[in-house]
């Protein structure tokens, strides 16, 4: 076996990027990441690779969708809108305005999860027909086929849209006692609203209260080597459950503070930036 320092030099693996697979209409990127600055550049063409920063603005009845190459998920956002895609290199897109589409039969897999943030909502979802629409501080989600699960802030009011077939609306109901408060939505529709104008600066507290449980939580689980099988079980559930509550809460604060920017939010900027690194940093196990 080769010495170390013989070893070949392989550069690390150059990360996957999502692309436009087709654009109707004028899609171009905003110059910040404010929803109010305006566009930068040409409209954006097919296969131009999607950043996972920075928003996109679509003009009315444009239409753009994003293919993953990791999972060939595709993802459809309708305009007038506004729109962000592969949200940090993720299965993740944030929704201030528009219309988004999934694609049922894509990218489908054992946690291969699609998230949607709204300034209303946070749905996640694997394999569902699932139409969004958000604008005036109102989310409509609805699932045509399969299962969504949605998580809405203390200050969002949720109302069961009536089917239009005169079928039984679908309320949402717990997979579990484990799953709250996130509720899992199929078969039906939900409309959720929030006063206007939005208050970003209230959404902050939760995403920095549920980041902190998490990294409270994950140096617990790493300094307790000696817990019992099922407290350390127990502990891990609790965790998991509170890094994805951080996620949510965290980005859904983002979202908001990007639809209402002001030069007084510079402080909650900061405050959801050290709340990220919280949720998504695994603690070094002591020594």
């Amino acid at each position: 076996m080769a010495a170390p320092s013989e070893r070949p030099f392989r550069p690390p693996p150059v990360p996957l990027s999502c692309r436009a697979i087709a654009v109707a209409g004028t899609v171009q990127w905003l110059a910040g990441d404010a929803l109010d600055t305006g566009p930068i550049g040409d409209p954006l063409a097919v296969d131009r690779q999607i950043a996972p920063h920075g928003f996109l603005s679509l003009a009315p009845s444009a239409r753009l969708v994003i293919k993953d190459p990791r999972t060939s998920r595709e993802t459809t956002f309708v305009g007038p809108g506004r729109a962000r895609a592969c949200v940090a290199e993720r299965e993740e897109s944030w929704l201030p305005e528009g219309h988004f589409e999934s694609s049922i039969g894509s990218g489908e897999g054992p946690g291969a999860e699609e998230w949607v943030v709204t300034p209303e909502a946070v749905v996640r979802y694997t394999a569902a027909q699932l139409r969004i629409d958000t604008g005036g501080a109102q989310t409509s989600v609805a699932v045509g086929a399969g299962a969504a699960f949605v998580w809405v802030p203390d200050d969002a009011h949720t109302r069961v849209v009536p089917q239009p077939d005169g079928g039984a609306a679908d309320g949402g109901a717990p997979e579990d006692a484990s799953d709250l408060p996130w509720r899992r939505l199929f078969g039906g529709a939900w409309r959720i609203s929030v006063a206007a104008p939005l208050d970003a600066h209230a959404a902050v507290e939760p995403c920095r209260t549920h980041a902190a449980r998490a990294e409270s939580l994950a140096r617990e689980i790493l300094s307790r080597g000696d817990a019992g099988a099922n407290e350390a079980g127990r502990k891990v559930a609790e965790q998991v459950r509170e890094r994805r509550l951080a996620r949510a809460a965290c980005a859904l604060a983002t979202v908001r503070l990007a639809a209402a920017p002001s030069a007084s939010h510079a402080d909650d900027a900061d405050a959801l930036r050290q709340a990220n690194d919280l949720w998504a940093t695994v603690p070094v196990a002591p020594h």
